[in-house]
C-alpha cells in the first residue's frame, strides 16, 4: 500500500516535470490543482509547473485557476477512507489535511495507526510461534 502511494506521487511529479510548450498552454489549470490535492501532493507542486512552463515555453502557468482547483480537491483526498489507508500503512499524515477543516480525515488515520499495530502484534505473535 505505502509503496502504491509513493508510486502514484513519483509519476505525478515526474509529469510535472516533463511539461512542454503545447502542455503548458493547454493544461487546465484548475483540473490540475483538484488532481493534485486529490493524490495528495503538495500546493508547491505549482511552483514546479511554474518554473517548467518558464523553462519550455512563453506561457505563464495559472495559479489562481490552480489554487481553485487544488483547494477543491483537498476534499477528496482529506477524508476518513485516506486517512485510514494512511495511518494503517504508518504514512505520515499529509499536513493539507487541517484537522479544523478535515475532521474525518484525522478519525480514520487515528483508527489506521490502531488497525496497523493491531496487525503489527498479530504478525510479530505469529512469526515468533
Amino acid at each position: 500500500m505505502k509503496a502504491l502511494l509513493y508510486i502514484s506521487l513519483l509519476l505525478s511529479f515526474s509529469c510535472a516535470t516533463s511539461l512542454r510548450e503545447d502542455d503548458c498552454k493547454e493544461l487546465e489549470w484548475k483540473r490540475q490543482g483538484l488532481r493534485d490535492a486529490s493524490q495528495g501532493l503538495s500546493q508547491s507542486m505549482f511552483s514546479t509547473y511554474k518554473n517548467n512552463c518558464l523553462q519550455n515555453s512563453s506561457y505563464e502557468a495559472q495559479q489562481r485557476d490552480y489554487n481553485l482547483g487544488y483547494h477543491s480537491g483537498l476534499g477528496q483526498y482529506c477524508n476518513y477512507r485516506i486517512g485510514v489507508m494512511l495511518g494503517e500503512s504508518g504514512a505520515m499524515i499529509n499536513p493539507n489535511c487541517n484537522q479544523k477543516l478535515y475532521p474525518k480525515f484525522f478519525e480514520g488515520y487515528q483508527q489506521g495507526v490502531k488497525a496497523g499495530k493491531k496487525k503489527a502484534l498479530q504478525k510479530k505473535g505469529q512469526s515468533s510461534n
